[in-house]
């Protein structure tokens, strides 16, 4: 029982031993997980990409201690080539790219960042923005006829102008050869 009270005794001494040692590190008492900040912090990993008409949707996973993430896209798969346009900020772990041409594979790269620097790319995620028209005319089921001329096995969407898309390969048919 005497150690116990003896024990009990050397808490407080304990508990200063602890708050001066963190002192001395630089650490102000109650902030002691500051020290994850003093360093960059890890690379995202790959952006899910969803595309959009002249849009990309970029998510990814949130990065421990990141306050902040930038953006970075090119039609190059090479993260060493990309224009100093071709970037966004954000402090979520979303962001849409605008802008961008339909039918152009974009590839996507995320740094995540905090007051101690930024990480290095994550691999790369990729894109190609689609025409709100094929957006807005995909069938929801594979039984689905709206918008669509033909049987069962041969269905096409007109555009107008001569032009179809084939359900099934989506190609463009154009009547003028």
């Amino acid at each position: 029982m005497d150690r116990m009270i003896t024990l009990l005794k050397r808490i407080p001494v304990l508990i200063a031993v602890v708050l001066l040692v963190g002192l001395v590190a630089g650490c102000p008492v109650g902030h002691i997980d500051d020290i994850a900040d003093s360093t960059p912090p890890a690379a995202p990993g790959t952006p899910v990409v969803v595309p959009g008409d002249t849009q990309l949707a970029v998510s990814r996973s949130a990065v421990s201690h990141a306050t902040g993430y930038d953006v970075f896209w090119h039609t190059v798969d090479n993260s060493a080539a990309i224009p100093g346009t071709n970037t966004a900020s954000t402090t979520t772990t979303s962001a849409t790219i605008t802008s961008l041409l339909n039918g152009t594979t974009y590839y996507v790269w995320v740094k995540a960042k905090n007051e101690a620097g930024s990480s290095g790319f994550s691999p790369a995620g990729s894109g190609i923005p689609v025409s709100s028209i094929l957006q807005e005319h995909t069938p929801t089921s594979a039984n689905s006829t709206s918008n669509f001329i033909g049987d069962s096995s041969n269905k096409m969407l007109d555009l107008g102008s001569g032009l179809f898309i084939h359900r099934h390969t989506c190609q463009i048919v154009s009547p003028f050869g």
